[in-house]
């Protein structure tokens, strides 16, 4: 599985040739999804006052910086 986001984030850094680092990408998804995270759980409220759902269990790779290794892992919370 891939992460298009970090694909898309990629091209910019080379598109600015800027000085950041993949840590860095990382750590602006980190404090990004931080952000979002009130919208989120307002969002899953709003969604369990529907009689059903339909969801998407689409997984992504990531990877652990501190095991060293990758784990799939669901997109949504």
């Amino acid at each position: 599985m891939h992460c298009h986001c970090t694909d898309k984030l990629k091209f910019i850094k080379i598109d600015l040739v800027a000085p950041f680092n993949d840590t860095t990408l990382s750590n602006w998804m980190i404090k990004a999804s931080e952000k979002l995270k009130h919208f989120k759980e307002k969002l899953k409220e709003r969604l369990l006052e529907n009689e059903y759902i339909q969801a998407d269990e689409t997984t992504l790779q990531v990877v652990n910086a501190h095991k060293g290794k990758a784990t799939k892992n669901p997109i949504y919370g």
